[in-house]
């Protein structure tokens, strides 16, 4: 039986996740392409940190706050994080300056 993958699928849980994520699984919980996660972080908009001189990693909580700041929504980070084990809670953040009613 072939198994058919969904372009909207969840991205693949790492081998050892170690509370952040790669650009590329950023994008696919953030419905976007990876190019786009790497513009926000290299304009200030996505914070993170470079592990090495050219991969970026995002943590959770910073992915939820810019997600809110764009109008994506977070219930596909929550299943992520789900599955890895973290509760959606841990990672919950304020966002301030963000209008709630936009």
């Amino acid at each position: 039986m072939k198994t058919i993958r969904h372009s909207k699928s969840l991205p693949p849980l790492p081998k050892v996740w170690r509370g952040v994520l790669t650009t590329n699984q950023a994008a696919q919980v953030a419905y976007c392409s990876f190019q786009v996660i790497i513009r926000a972080f290299d304009a200030g908009a996505l914070r993170g940190f470079l592990a090495g001189r050219r991969h970026r990693r995002i943590p959770p909580a910073e992915l939820r706050r810019w997600m809110v700041v764009a109008g994506i929504p977070t219930d596909r980070l929550d299943r992520f994080l789900a599955l890895v084990g973290e509760t959606p809670a841990a990672v919950a953040v304020e966002v301030v300056g963000c209008d709630e009613a936009a």
